[in-house]
């Protein structure tokens, strides 16, 4: 089987300016709605990687860069000091992260960075939970080997959103 019979077709869509046109009107739609994120970006990515012409590549190149970046707008920058809501005292990453003996000097750096410095973390709860919205943890680095994130705990919980603008929101979810 050929990649674009595998991709359903996808290698056909027209370059005439409605391809690329529904490719951007995807890009802008998907940045707005975080919910449709993970099914727009499998889409796009498809047609980037199969769609016959250049044309086609290059505006699913955009859209999907535009998809993500809209996506990590909402989401927020990520938090680099937290509050213990019991004692007031503020804490940061390199406060609370630990890591198995063992791990590269490099990794670890980079893992820190990552964590630190971008929203990654939050990207991927929301992507792997199914939508769940977690912030910081709730719990003092002391009190708990491992951040309540509000789910993955079993039980159904509501998720705590660390925006405080319109964007905020809470879901309720489960593990």
């Amino acid at each position: 089987m050929r990649a674009a019979e595998a991709a359903g077709g996808i290698a056909d869509m027209p370059e005439d300016g409605s391809g690329p046109a529904l490719l951007r009107l995807l890009g802008v739609y998907g940045a707005a709605h975080p919910a449709r994120f993970e099914t727009l970006r499998t889409a796009i990515a498809r047609i980037e990687a199969f769609a016959a012409g250049g044309i086609m590549r290059a505006e699913a190149a955009r859209a999907l860069q535009r998809l993500i970046d809209g996506f990590r707008e909402w989401l927020g920058s990520a938090q680099r000091i937290a509050v213990d809501p019991e004692e007031g005292t503020e804490y940061r990453w390199e406060d609370v992260l630990t890591f198995e003996e063992g791990i590269d000097a490099v990794e670890e750096a980079r893992l820190r960075k990552a964590i630190a410095e971008t929203s990654v973390l939050r990207e991927a709860i929301f992507l792997f939970t199914g939508r769940c919205w977690c912030g910081w943890p709730t719990s003092r680095p002391a009190a708990s080997t491992s951040p309540s994130w509000g789910c993955g705990d079993g039980a159904r919980s509501t998720a705590w959103s660390p925006i405080p603008d319109s964007r905020a929101r809470t879901t309720s979810c489960s593990a």
